[in-house]
């Protein structure tokens, strides 16, 4: 063997055997990665709000059932009538109030496990944790990174459960996939217009890698950066509102507890 042939053999290649030669990232490179990431939204802006208003709506029965709790104490165990307490309900609980005044309390009750059940097929059980519960419509995964990443692209996440969650879940998984479809897509528009200098200079077989099984990642920062801070900020919201409407000239120090 020549002299040239082992100095090919033996000589360093053009790139590193590494997969990240700066693996190490300042916060002004991680804001703009989270900057170009919530501007994929715009693609799937239809399915991003349908997804924020079934959220928000699912936030809605967490709210009205300990106000139905109540009733079941105060208007059918001790038999107390509507407006003679001092704590007001708050105003989306009138219509039942309305409906169910001047009946008996068995009739109160019966009313009341008839509205449960028609929210039981609708939003499904409440969680332990005031109505915070998660769902997934996930399904089972091998170890490699092709499986996980679609299996991850094919997930549902929804705070409730019944119809309305199954509903969630699917508008969910359809932005999901249209906002990781997007982002490999450009990738891959990139990626077809470089210079062979420079595909040739790098290892291409890691840049595919991650435009397959690094973009469902993606989606994931979207939603945490929007959906999950904004309705827990909104469900924060609500409660103190609730509790300084109904308590705040009762007990106004139980409203200042919960804020603090």
């Amino acid at each position: 063997m020549s002299e040239a042939q082992v100095a090919t053999l033996t000589s360093k290649p053009s790139y590193d055997d590494r997969v990240d030669l700066n693996a190490d990232i300042s916060s002004w490179q991680s804001l703009k990665i989270l900057s170009r990431s919530l501007h994929l939204l715009k693609h799937a802006k239809h399915l991003f709000i349908s997804k924020f208003l079934l959220s928000a709506v699912a936030l809605f029965p967490a709210l009205m059932i300990p106000w139905v709790a109540k009733i079941i104490v105060d208007q059918v165990l001790l038999q107390t009538p509507f407006g003679e307490t001092d704590v007001r309900f708050p105003p989306f609980m009138n219509p039942l109030i309305d409906y169910v005044s001047g009946m008996e309390p068995l009739g109160i009750m019966a009313t009341i496990v008839i509205m449960y059940m028609v929210m039981l097929v609708i939003f499904g059980v409440r969680g332990p944790r005031g109505g915070t519960s998660t769902y997934y419509l996930n399904f089972a995964q091998g170890q490699d990174s092709a499986t996980q990443a679609e299996v991850a692209l094919s997930t549902g996440i929804s705070s409730a459960g019944g119809i309305w969650g199954v509903t969630d879940m699917l508008v969910h998984v359809r932005l999901t996939q249209r906002i990781a479809n997007v982002l490999r897509t450009q990738l891959f528009e990139h990626m077809s217009r470089l210079p062979m200098t420079t595909l040739d200079d790098h290892r291409i077989g890691d840049s595919i890698y991650r435009v397959m099984y690094d973009a469902p990642q993606v989606p994931v920062i979207c939603f945490n950066l929007t959906l999950a801070p904004f309705l827990a900020i909104l469900l924060a919201l609500a409660s103190l509102y609730l509790m300084q409407y109904s308590y705040g000239e009762v007990a106004p120090e139980l409203v200042w507890i919960a804020a603090a």
